[in-house]
């Protein structure tokens, strides 16, 4: 289950775990998206020989995908410093300047990216069979990600993102969201 490079901007992760998957129906995060998508969040270990070659081969796609979208996107050269959708877990703060690890624990000691595609991701189990039942992947699962990055620019704002290509589950993990099973009705 290594991380492998695909191509200069394309990578399959090693195992990672997923995060707010959402891999069977596209939705539209914020009223202003014009596009609903399909998308999940990537927690990448930081302290794992695996979980650093995966960060280490991110982070050559983004800049790869920076290089070859220099001239359409950054004025025909790669800028020193630039947006980019990965990000750390343990130092990245929110609107009101407070660490998101605070708020989500899970993001401790990870690198994380959100990943997101208007095609629905093909979604297979560890014997790289077809998952149909959107209730077998869930939020804290395992699993291993395809992976494509690109640069863009628009509406004020250019940078580098990641397009979500296909996903793995490898094994079940403690999920992060906690489900009601009924029993709470009583008899």
């Amino acid at each position: 289950m290594s991380t492998t490079v695909l191509n200069e901007n394309q990578v399959v992760t090693g195992e990672v775990r997923l995060s707010y998957v959402n891999v069977f129906e596209p939705r539209k995060f914020k009223d202003t998206d014009t596009d609903a998508k399909y998308s999940l969040t990537i927690l990448i270990p930081k302290g794992t020989p695996e979980g650093q070659r995966t960060i280490a081969a991110i982070k050559a796609a983004i800049q790869e995908a920076a290089k070859k979208g220099a001239q359409k996107h950054f004025g025909g050269r790669v800028p020193a410093s630039f947006n980019h959708t990965l990000k750390d877990g343990d130092i990245e703060v929110d609107d009101l300047g407070d660490l998101k690890c605070e708020k989500s624990p899970e993001l401790k000691g990870n690198m994380y990216i959100r990943l997101s595609s208007k095609f629905p991701p093909k979604v297979l189990n560890a014997q790289r069979q077809e998952i149909i039942n959107p209730l077998e992947i869930y939020s804290g699962a395992y699993g291993r990600v395809s992976l494509t990055c690109f640069a863009y620019s628009g509406e004020g704002k250019r940078g580098v993102s990641a397009l979500l290509n296909n996903v793995m589950m490898t094994r079940d993990g403690e999920p992060l969201t906690s489900r009601l099973t009924g029993d709470e009705f009583g008899e």
